[in-house]
């Protein structure tokens, strides 16, 4: 009897005690439950909307700092922390960080800058480069802004493009080819440079039925479209060194070469090539000054060609025969 009495007596202390555990961990449970919250997203909310449902959720609000941004409006968030989904205990703090809306600025006068000096200066302003127009100016040099849109003290946004109206300088002089046919090589030279144009290559064939010592051909054409400072190719009539040995004897002794400086301030480099049977030589290559007079003894042969460069420019050009 004693023994089915203390049987029972732990049967019933058992059940007590497992019943305690459970009522223990459910109530743990629930108080648990009860003390964490799911963090709702709470990116592009208003801050009264966002301040309405932390508070709902017995959260706290931490505005970190604020940042323009021009597609969210101010005073919504931008980003959170803990982010959405995250099981958080209630009385935490959410960090957000809030639009300031977009960010506007004055603009700045580019005008007389050169595209390198306005682009640096969009950079440092936060707007960017938009198209680019190039027109012909008179009075900016190449690559200068002319104009700009936005125009300067305008309002514009962070981000936006400027478009700028840019020099390419003066407009380009042209001229019309000149005929330099059966005019020689020296009257060229006038009439080339004359125009603000240059000698090109200078080529030389012979043909009996033309005047010795005179141009042939060019290129441009006649009457061709060129700009200033562009180079005319010639060809010039000369005889060859065999027909002006078949023709001619070779006359003895050396001849003399004479040429005067205009006067100036700046001397110049003076450079004297002969050309005798297929080859050239420097007889002359020296500083000069202005209005000096040079003097320089060249072969006699007769198919000897002298050449007379100023500062890489030719400027005169002799046969023997001439």
């Amino acid at each position: 009897m004693i023994l089915k009495i203390i049987r029972m007596g732990f049967f019933f202390l058992a059940a007590f005690f497992v019943a305690g555990i459970s009522t223990y961990l459910m109530l743990t449970a629930l108080i648990k439950s009860e003390e964490t919250v799911i963090v709702p997203n709470l990116v592009g909310k208003s801050l009264v909307n966002t301040l309405e449902v932390l508070s709902q959720l017995e959260l706290n609000i931490k505005v970190a700092k604020s940042e323009y941004n021009r597609t969210t409006p101010p005073h919504h968030v931008l980003f959170q922390d803990p982010p959405p989904g995250q099981e958080i205990k209630k009385g935490r703090d959410v960090r957000l960080i809030l639009s300031k809306g977009t960010e506007f600025i004055n603009m700045p006068d580019l005008r007389h800058l050169s595209i390198q000096q306005a682009r640096i200066i969009l950079e440092e302003n936060d707007l960017s480069m938009g198209a680019n127009t190039f027109v012909f100016s008179a009075g900016l040099p190449k690559d200068e802004v002319l104009a700009h849109t936005p125009e300067p003290g305008a309002v514009t946004h962070a981000s936006a493009p400027v478009n700028l109206l840019i020099s390419t300088g003066p407009r380009p002089n042209f001229y019309k080819v000149p005929d330099l046919s059966d005019v020689s090589l020296d009257e060229a030279v006038h009439k080339i440079g004359k125009m603000g144009l240059r000698i090109g290559e200078i080529k030389s064939v012979y043909k009996p039925d033309q005047p010795l010592h005179t141009i042939i051909s060019q290129e441009p054409s006649p009457g061709y479209r060129i700009q200033k400072g562009a180079a005319l190719d010639l060809t010039i009539n000369r005889q060859t060194a065999e027909a002006r040995r078949q023709n001619q004897d070779l006359a003895a002794g050396p001849r003399l070469f004479r040429y005067r400086l205009t006067e100036g301030f700046m001397k110049k480099r003076i450079r004297i090539r002969v050309t005798c049977y297929g080859y050239s030589m420097d007889f002359y290559d020296e500083l000069v000054v202005p209005g000096t007079e040079i003097w320089s003894l060249v072969p006699r042969h007769a198919r000897a060609e002298v050449v007379l460069y100023q500062n890489n420019e030719l400027i005169k050009s002799e046969g023997s025969d001439s």
